[in-house]
Formats: C-alpha cells, structure tokens, sequence
C-alpha cells in the first residue's frame, strides 16, 4: 500500500488542500461560537486570579503610549513584548482606563486570551480539516470545550498567544510540504512562527527546532526552510535592534541568563521541582477529576505522533508531528532538569489533539510501520519482538468508530466538568476584596501573605506581610487574607506557623471556596497594641 494520502481531496494540478464547503464554513462557525461563548461567559469569576494576571496586564498598559514594556523598577526583560503590545492595542479597542479597578482590568484583559483561545479551536480544525472535514470538526469542538485549555484561555498568560501564533504558522507553511515554489508561504509562515518566539522565547521548541529537524529529516524541504528559518528570527531580531538603541541591552542580558537559569534548572524558584513545592504526581492525582480527560488526550496523542512521524511518508504530517515532539521535548526537560510549571502543559495539549484526529483521518492509507520490513527474514528473538511490536501498533483502534466513542466520552467528560466548575465560582480574591471595600476604609492596614493578594488589595489598602506587633502597630493592621492551598504548600513568603499564630489571634469574618486557592479565608485581628 502506498504511503500517499490519497484519500484527500485535490485541486486539479493534483496538490491536497482543504475542499471548500457549507458544510465545512458550518463547522468552523460553530467551533467559533462554542469556544468563544465558553471562554467569554463568566470569564472573571470563572478562575480566581493569578499574581502574573496582574504583571501582565501592567506591561500591556505600559506600552499603550509606546515604547518598551516596563514596571515601576524599571524595563522588564524576562520576557519578550509581543504579547505585551498585543495586549496593549486590544485595552485601546475596549477602552480601558490607564488608571482603575486592578481586578476588572485583568478580566477585561482575560477577554484578548478568550479571542485567541477560540481563535485556536479554529485553526486546529482547518489543521485537520485537511485529512478530513469530519475530524476537523471534531478535533475543533473537543478543543472548545477542553477543561485545561479553557484554563489557560481564560487567564491573562503568554502561552495561549504563543499556540496561536505557532499554529498560524503552521497552517501556511503547509502546503510547501507538497509544493515548496510557492514562494511567499515561507515569509508569512516564518513570521507568524516568529511572533511565538517574540511572545516568549522558549517557543523556539515549537518553531526553529521543528524546522531544524524537518530539514536533516526531509530532504525535500531543504529548498523553504531556510527562508522560514530567516523569517522567523526576524520579529525578535528587531526587538534586539530597539533594545540596543535604547541602550538597555546589558540589562536585556542580565534578565536573559536569569531566564536561562532557570531554564535549564540552574535556579528553581517556582513550578513542581521547586524546594519544598508539590510534586507533579500529587499535583496531576489532585486534579484527576477535572482533567483526567486531558491527560487521556495527552497520552494518546503522543502515541499518535510518534506513529506519524514513523509511518508516514506526508511531510506535512511530519511538520505537525516534530512540533508536538518539539513541546514534548520541552516538557520532558523542564519536569527532570528545568523549571515545570503547570500550565507549560497546554503547549502539549493543543498539538496532542491535532495529532490525533489528524492519524484517525489517515490511518487506513499509511503501510505498515518501517521496523516491520524485516518479518519474511530468518526472525531470531529480536526480530519477532519487533514484528509483534509493528502488528501491534498498526493494529490500533485509532480510526473510525472507537475514535468516534473516545471523543464523545471526553467531549461528555469536559461538559460535566465545564458545569462543574460553573455551579461554583472560583472568585475567592474578588469577593473578599468586595467585603473590605464595602467595610474597612481605604488605607486600613492588611497582612498578605503572597504576592497576588498585593496586587489585589494595594491599590486601595495598605497591604504587606507585617507580620510583627511593631509592624501592625505602624500600618494599623486590622485584616489578615489567607489562601490556604498556598500556605501549606509553601507558595508564600509568610510561614505556615505564623499564619496559625495570626489566626489565631483574630477572628474569621468571611470564608470562600476557591478552586484555585483551596480556601481565601478572611480574619479580622485586633489591635496589638
């Protein structure tokens, strides 16, 4: 059996492409809507806040009138402006005040990600649309209504543009795999990869390695890649050229090998391989029932892509299938050596869900796995290891009606959750910032104990760690605010023990349930002195 996909639909000079169609424009409209109303609906009492919402969201107001992205300490480097500017024009088309309310200026800012989330289903579906309409729509729907996806949408972070622009990239730099003289596709297709890289730099994973490996792979690619290669540095090569004429490039630098450091593990400060931080295991057992979903998806579509990397002949396949590698890659590294922090999952799941559905359209035309070319040699016992290996995986239930009932199952399983989690908001910080608004005068005196209740409260209250009598006497402390879930796990700059001993010493005047923070718990202390 030939290795061609030559189920696909063509155009008459015989090069594969998505067909047209109401059915087809259908589809796509209705991801759209789902995913977007699904993101949008509740998006500020959907996840609590989150203490980098707030740096963000700053950064993208600092550069409303231009220049570099920057907080009251000065430029901020750690990461690179894309999103920031981004940002920055979407609060201009909505109108937000400089100057304002920190938290409705963070769910006004959450309604970019919302637009790009759903932007994301989308694209994945035109992605697999192009083996098959059907799965397409299905790939696109399951993603809508992703409980982890929908997560990370839904909070002001980097990553959810970062997976928008790598799939841009990928949707136009397809077709060179069957046809590389198309000449502006390895520009545009660069650029948009470079705009990943221009939201934040370990996306090179993502963009310049896949490229890199289908190069040495596939020679036949050899002829566009490197132009895509160009392109793509060519965003970040002009932010390098501004930051060199503003005359901050040692401090570019400085920030740089901090990021470094804590790429490669040098300097862990945050994630599961943190001092004294969960581990991943307890983390994923922890949230078994909100996503056990997402990591059925995960895990067979890692199969899936190394599946199509081996067996197909399509270099378009293989650009898909180096790029969810490529975030593997990335992943793998950071939870053993590097910094791993939970929501650098998401760059595996938007791909795992393309890779699957992509080798459910197309698994009934690939040959048998390579390893297997072997079987009508004299087998000794490694050769029949592998033949039972090769039958075994070309003979998985990927296509077809087991396909069919897995995504109905996780579809079902990500409604029941996406309910959930609607039935009980996860609002904890806005409702007890509501409560002291409403009862305690502005400038009262607030111990925190973690960086996001700083954000929350220090526009309007005197808000810190003062912990000592002298400290509560001189800020004239009268509240305590407690997430519980960061205190024991030691996400605070305030012990466990000094919380107790505060506890202690007042009175609880208001508890919220909270998904992201376990418990914010609110006390009322009495004066020390």
């Amino acid at each position: 059996m030939s290795g061609t996909l030559t189920r696909l639909p063509v155009l008459e000079d015989g090069q594969p492409t998505v067909r047209w169609s109401r059915r087809l424009l259908a589809a796509l409209v209705a991801v759209a809507v789902v995913a977007l109303v699904a993101r949008w609906w509740r998006r500020g009492s959907s996840f609590d806040v989150f203490v980098d919402e707030f740096v963000y969201e700053q950064l993208g107001r600092s550069v409303r009138g231009g220049g570099l992205p920057s907080l009251s300490d000065g430029v901020f480097f750690l990461h690179p402006p894309g999103f920031f500017y981004l940002l920055a024009g979407w609060e201009d088309l909505l109108g937000v005040p400089l100057a304002g309310d920190p938290v409705q200026a963070v769910v006004a800012a959450r309604g970019l990600n919302a637009v790009l989330g759903a932007g994301t289903a989308v694209l994945v579906t035109l992605l697999v649309a192009r083996y098959g309409a059907r799965w397409g729509f299905a790939a696109g729907l399951l993603l809508a209504v992703e409980p982890f996806a929908l997560r990370q949408n839904g909070r002001v972070l980097l990553d959810t543009a970062v997976v928008f622009w790598v799939l841009v990239g990928l949707l136009v730099l397809r077709p060179l795999a069957q046809d590389p003289r198309r000449g502006w596709r390895p520009v545009v297709g660069g650029l948009a990869l470079g705009l990943a890289v221009l939201t934040k730099d370990k996306s090179v994973m993502l963009t310049v390695l896949p490229l890199l490996l289908l190069w040495w792979l596939r020679p036949r690619q050899r002829r566009w890649v490197p132009t895509a290669l160009g392109a793509c540095f060519a965003p970040y090569a002009t932010y390098l050229v501004v930051v060199t004429a503003t005359g901050d490039v040692e401090l570019w630098a400085d920030a740089k090998f901090g990021g470094l450091l804590r790429a490669v593990g040098a300097d862990v400060t945050t994630g599961f391989t943190a001092p004294g931080a969960p581990s991943l295991l307890q983390q994923v057992l922890r949230q078994l029932a909100d996503f056990g979903a997402t990591y059925v998806l995960l895990a067979v579509g890692l199969v899936c892509s190394v599946l199509l990397l081996l067996r197909s002949r399509s270099d378009d396949l293989a650009l898909l299938s180096l790029t969810h590698l490529g975030a593997f890659a990335m992943l793998a590294y950071s939870a053993t050596a590097g910094t791993l922090e939970e929501h650098f999952l998401y760059y595996l799941l938007v791909p795992s869900v393309g890779v699957l559905f992509a080798y459910a359209a197309v698994v009934t035309e690939l040959p048998p796995p390579r390893w297997a070319a072997g079987r009508h040699r004299r087998e000794d016992r490694r050769a029949r290891v592998s033949r039972g290996l090769a039958d075994l995986v070309h003979r998985l239930p990927l296509s077809g009606g087991p396909l069919l009932v897995l995504t109905v199952l996780l579809i079902g399983l990500d409604g029941a959750t996406y309910v959930r989690w609607h039935a009980v908001p996860d609002d904890g910080f806005t409702r007890v910032r509501d409560y002291l608004l409403e009862n305690a005068p502005a400038g009262t005196g607030v111990i925190i104990t973690q960086g996001t209740s700083e954000f929350v409260f220090g526009d309007r209250f005197d808000a810190g760690p003062y912990t000592g009598d002298e400290q509560r006497v001189q800020h004239g402390v009268r509240y305590l605010v407690v997430p519980w879930r960061e205190v024991y796990q030691g996400y605070t700059y305030v012990t466990l023990p000094t919380v107790e001993d505060l506890v202690a010493q007042g009175r609880l005047v208001l508890s919220v349930p909270s998904r992201s923070y376990g418990e914010v718990a609110l006390y009322r202390l009495d004066d020390p002195a």
